[in-house]
Order: C-alpha cells, then sequence, then structure tokens
C-alpha cells in the first residue's frame, strides 16, 4: 500500500513562515527610513533672495539684503552662501563679492550694497556647492556729482548742479541749462545740447575751450575763455556743433555768423586740428549734401570724397563711418565692418588731415580699437561692446571708464564725453575725460 501523507504542519511554523514573509517586505521599508535623514542633509541647498528685486537710488545704498538657506524644505545654518553682484553694485568696502554662512535661522544678512551712478540693471548670484538663488538689482533716480579725468588725476566739481550732463574737458552743462566751466558758471539757462570742442595745443583746462550753445529765444552764442560770443545771423534753434560752428534746421553750416555750407544733411560734425585758439582757422566741417556724398569744409577748401559711401556718418575731420560699419579716412578705407557708433578725436596740432587723429571703433565681437594714422590698436583688457569717446577712451556697459587697457573711472553714469586739450599726438597726455558718478 502506499504510504500514509505527511502529518499537516504544526500551527506555530505556518506562523512563522508567515512572519518571515512578511518580515521579507518590511526590512527594505525600515532601511530606507532609517537613511532618510542622513539623504536629506545631504541634499542641495536651496537658496532664496528676501525679496524677488531691490531698487534704491544712484549713489546711495541698498540694506536689509539677506540669502535664506533651506535643505529638504527646513531652514539650515552652517551653509556657506557667497553672493556676487554684476554692473559695477558693490558691498560696502569696495568688493562685489562676499561669502557669508547661514545663521541658525538659516539666514546670511548681507552688507550694505552701493548703488552705482551708471543706473544699470544687473543681478545679485548667490551660489552654495550646487544650489544658487539670483534676484535683480536697480536704481530710480540718480543725484550724481560732477568729475572730470585727466592724466594728471581726477577733478571733482562741487558747484556743478546734480546730474549735469558732461559736454567735454572740465564743462558741464546742469539740467536747468546753465553751463558750467568746472565749478564757475558761464552761461545761464541755455537749451539743452551745448557742445564743447577744444582749440588750444595747451593743457590748460582754462584756455582754449568754445562751447556753442542756444539761449532760450533761440539764438546761437558761444563762450570762450575770453568771454562770450553772440552770433545774430544764424537761424534760430541751431545745432551747436561745437566751438562756433552750428547747423541751422535747414541744413546750412555757420562759421559764427558766415554761412559756409548751404543745404546740407543734419548731423554735421565739426572737429579742430589747429593748436591756435583762433576760431577762424584748423576747423573742419565734415556733412553730407543731400544726394547723401561726404564732404569737408575747412577755412580754405571745400573736400569732396566720392568713395564714401552715400549717406555715411560723419565722425569728424575727415572720417566717416558708413552705414555697413566700414570707417574712412577721406576716400581710404581704413576699418572694416566695426559697429556703428565710432568716435574720433584729434590729437595733432597742425591742420593736416592725415595726421593725429584717432578714431575708437567697436568691432562685430565687442572688442575696442582704435586706428590711427601710424597703427591699429587693440585693447583686450576694454569689457566687450563698451562705448567710443574719442582716441584711446571708453566706456564700458557697466559706467567704468578706460584709457586703453587701463580702468581710470569705476561705476560712472553712462554719458560720458571726452575732449583731447593737448596738440601732442601723445594718447596719454592731454586728455580730459567729463563723467558724473558718486
Amino acid at each position: 500500500p502506499p504510504p500514509p501523507p505527511p502529518p499537516p504542519p504544526p500551527a506555530n511554523d505556518l506562523n512563522r513562515r508567515t512572519i518571515l514573509a512578511g518580515a521579507a517586505w518590511t526590512i527594505p521599508t525600515i532601511a530606507l527610513t532609517a537613511i532618510a535623514p542622513t539623504a536629506a542633509a545631504s541634499g542641495t541647498p536651496v537658496l532664496a533672495f528676501n525679496q524677488a528685486s531691490y531698487s534704491a537710488t544712484a549713489c546711495s545704498t541698498i540694506t536689509g539684503a539677506s540669502v535664506a538657506v533651506t535643505v529638504g524644505g527646513t531652514a539650515t545654518a552652517g551653509v556657506s552662501v557667497t553672493t556676487t553682484l554684476s554692473g559695477g553694485y558693490t558691498f560696502s568696502g569696495g568688493s562685489a563679492t562676499y561669502t557669508g554662512v547661514s545663521d541658525g535661522s538659516g539666514k546670511v544678512a548681507l552688507p550694505a550694497i552701493s548703488v552705482p551712478a551708471s543706473g544699470v540693471t544687473a543681478s545679485a548670484a548667490a551660489t552654495a556647492g550646487t544650489g544658487t538663488g539670483t534676484t535683480t538689482l536697480s536704481s530710480h533716480g540718480s543725484a550724481t556729482v560732477a568729475h572730470s579725468r585727466t592724466p594728471a588725476g581726477a577733478l571733482t566739481f562741487t558747484q556743478v548742479p546734480a546730474n549735469a550732463n558732461p559736454l567735454g574737458g572740465i564743462i558741464f552743462q546742469a539740467p536747468d541749462g546753465d553751463i558750467y566751466n568746472g565749478d564757475t558758471k558761464v552761461a545761464v539757462a541755455a537749451k539743452l545740447g551745448a557742445s564743447t570742442i577744444w582749440v588750444d595745443g595747451s593743457a590748460g583746462v582754462d584756455s582754449g575751450y568754445y562751447t556753442g550753445y542756444i539761449s532760450s529765444d533761440g539764438a546761437a552764442h558761444a563762450q570762450a575763455p575770453g568771454g562770450a560770443l553772440s552770433f545774430t545771423k544764424i537761424p534760430t534753434d541751431a545745432t551747436p556743433l561745437g566751438g562756433i560752428i552750428y547747423q541751422a534746421p535747414n541744413g546750412d553750416i555757420y562759421n559764427g555768423d558766415t554761412k559756409i555750407v548751404t543745404g546740407a544733411k543734419l548731423g554735421a560734425s565739426a572737429i579742430w586740428v589747429d593748436g591756435t585758439p583762433s576760431t577762424t582757422r584748423g576747423y573742419y566741417v565734415a556733412y553730407l549734401t543731400s544726394d547723401g556724398v561726404a564732404h569737408v569744409q575747412s577755412p580754405s577748401t571745400t573736400l569732396t570724397f566720392t568713395q564714401v559711401p552715400l549717406d555715411a556718418t560723419p565722425l569728424g575731420g575727415v572720417i566717416y563711418q558708413a552705414s555697413n560699419g566700414d570707417i574712412y579716412n577721406g576716400d581710404t578705407k581704413i576699418v572694416t565692418g566695426a559697429n556703428p557708433g565710432a568716435s574720433t578725436i584729434w590729437v595733432d596740432g597742425t591742420a593736416s588731415t592725415d595726421s593725429g587723429y584717432y578714431t575708437g571703433y567697436i568691432t562685430s565681437d565687442g572688442v575696442a580699437h582704435v586706428d590711427s594714422p601710424s597703427t591699429t590698436l587693440t585693447f583686450t583688457q576694454v569689457p566687450l561692446d563698451a562705448t567710443p569717446l574719442g582716441g584711446v577712451i571708453y566706456q564700458a556697459p557697466d559706467g567704468d571708464i578706460y584709457n586703453g587697457d587701463t580702468k581710470i573711472v569705476t561705476g560712472a553714469k553712462l554719458g560720458a564725453s571726452s575732449i583731447w586739450s593737448d596738440g601732442a599726438t601723445s594718447v596719454n597726455s592731454g586728455y580730459y575725460v567729463g563723467w558724473s558718478g558718486c
């Protein structure tokens, strides 16, 4: 006969197997729960500024900014956070970077932030390991002070009203139209848009300037070291081009009360290449006739340039920039494909149109260059997409001003203006950069 079936397992054996089967699923769950705090402690910090944006008046400070640090949703102490500012904003002490450790509440309190005069919108970025956080920095209004930077150092003018417009050298025009030579008011309530040139080959800031302006009644005037000049033959509301050169609303160009060009396109440009203070010699007025052809009017002759593309922009003297960016010295192309906005100054005290010019420009890659009669210079330390002010002077997007590769001003308000008052060809002598800043 077949063997008898095996006896059924004891009840306690079934219970043991059931418990073991259950334990096989329970153990991983227990293990995961046990490591959860460890995972949270090693998680990525989440950084958040206490405001989505910060704003203050130019030249003032932003206070009360902080960064909150959380890990896994919990405020976390002891985390090192580095915050970096852009756009010329700095922490008290002058650095654009600050590192602090989160306190018991998980917060890093930031030092006061100095707002630059440039008024640019910028950012603050916080980092801790792979954790990041950002916010926006901006300014509203301004209360800037007039300054001038020269090879010898910086000048500050406390009597010039806040937010004045630099006209070049130490000449400024206040918001109410008053014009100042340094701290001395030289014209009252002129229309905005005055223009200054230097006709003296010395570096003296009180000699050789001619500031052309329009009074409230539309009449043309010029302020010089020797006094004020008034011109009764110039049509009302003409545009000062510098010195005693004006362009009437109909395009006619005047040297004082003498009409020297008829019916030019608006947008002419005047420079002085003679190192004497005579207002009747040494000027070169670049302009376009109604057909778009480039010309220059000087005391002795009229020049016409047939190789300059139509409707180029006069930069002063015989320098023009075509709509495609090419730059011409008369009929000779000297630069190809520069960005619009090149700027020319003359540093030679002779009347020769082929000597002494310095044309600052930016190439399509944003790099700063200068073309002169003898060479082309490239400046690798000037920030990309700076604004040429003439010669080797540039203003970066954050307001910093450079003489070639050397930063000479930090955080100026955009709109600085440069003139050359030295009749030498040295690019490191004789410049005066007017600017507004803190």
